[in-house]
């Protein structure tokens, strides 16, 4: 089962690529599977900065392929907000 955050994230990208829950897992290609291109990476990552307050790392989100690279730059960046 996927936790609050990972939700959260699948929402936005739901959202952001307009595709179905579904097609949204951790494994799921954001260019072949999802239909992603360089502009959805870019809304995506202000989309999550907005939905998170906090601002994404830009070297992460160019090193973007799936789902899983997504969850993980937002798990990082919530987690340097609590160490600080």
């Amino acid at each position: 089962m996927s936790s609050p955050l990972e939700q959260q994230v699948i929402a936005v990208l739901m959202t952001c690529l307009g595709v179905d829950a579904g097609q949204v897992t951790r494994e799921a290609d954001l260019v072949h599977d999802l239909g992603c291109d360089s502009l959805n990476i870019v809304e995506m990552a202000e989309a999550l900065n907005e939905c998170f307050h906090r601002r994404l790392d830009p070297e992460a989100v160019r090193h973007w392929r799936c789902v899983g690279d997504v969850i993980r730059t937002v798990q990082q960046a919530l987690q340097g907000c609590l160490a600080e």
